[in-house]
């Protein structure tokens, strides 16, 4: 369980940085943000789910 975690670990993290590059990169230009605010928010959230069950398994 614990292997599979650190990779889901690894794996939400290369999302949740590839969704903040793309924020970063259209936050300044016209447009609607939410799309990309949004995607941003589930990769957060499924990193946060998966460290808390890292922690868990202490």
């Amino acid at each position: 369980m614990r292997a599979r975690l650190v990779d889901e670990r690894a794996v939400g993290l290369r999302a949740l940085r590839a969704a903040t590059a793309r924020y970063a990169e259209r936050r300044w230009a016209p447009g609607k943000l939410e799309p990309l605010a949004d995607a941003q928010h589930a990769a957060a959230g499924g990193h946060l789910e998966v460290l808390d069950a890292l922690e868990a398994l202490g």
